[in-house]
């Protein structure tokens, strides 16, 4: 089991080291790409968008899609082959447990779905709580003056504590 367990942790390794590597080529070529495409961009174009926040948001989509390339698909294909290893032994040492256990494959699964529904459902709700509530607040901040002249600071707050509220049912 040792000799097994030091196999799985070094392609395991490999596998992580590997899609890292390609996970940052992919992300240096799509900067690169983005940075030709903007230059070959015309002077209105900047107007409608501001040069200065171009940079942290090419940052955070790069940094996405390399979380999705390294980590996600490493996770994805080693939770797979460790599953179809994990039988293959089994039905190697023990073929009878396993087929009570292959049985029960379809319970697994079915609830896994139900739990990835739920969790889905409240994570979308969450989201629409919290784009209202960066809603209010923008709105608040633009009209700062107007808001402090007329002494609305508690309603704004009030509002914007209501929607965040939501966040935390």
């Amino acid at each position: 089991m040792i000799a097994v367990g030091f196999i799985a942790g070094t392609f395991r390794f490999m596998q992580v080291a590997f899609l890292e590597l390609f996970a940052d080529s992919i992300a240096y070529k799509i900067k690169l790409e983005y940075f030709k495409a903007t230059l070959r961009k015309d002077s209105t174009w900047f107007d409608a968008h501001n040069p200065n926040e171009m940079g942290t948001k090419i940052g955070k989509e790069c940094q996405l899609i390399q979380r999705g390339i390294g980590e996600k698909i490493g996770d994805l294909y080693g939770t797979a082959i460790l599953f179809v290893l994990g039988y293959a032994v089994a039905f190697l040492i023990g073929w009878e447990f396993s087929l009570i256990l292959l049985g029960a494959i379809p319970i697994v699964l079915v609830s896994g779905f139900i739990m990835a529904k739920a969790g889905n459902s409240g994570v979308a709700e969450e989201l629409i709580a919290y784009q209202q509530c960066a809603g209010i607040a923008e709105q608040s901040l633009q009209a700062i003056k107007v808001v402090h002249t007329y002494g609305r600071e508690e309603l704004e707050s009030k509002n914007y504590n209501k929607y965040l509220n939501r966040t935390l049912d």
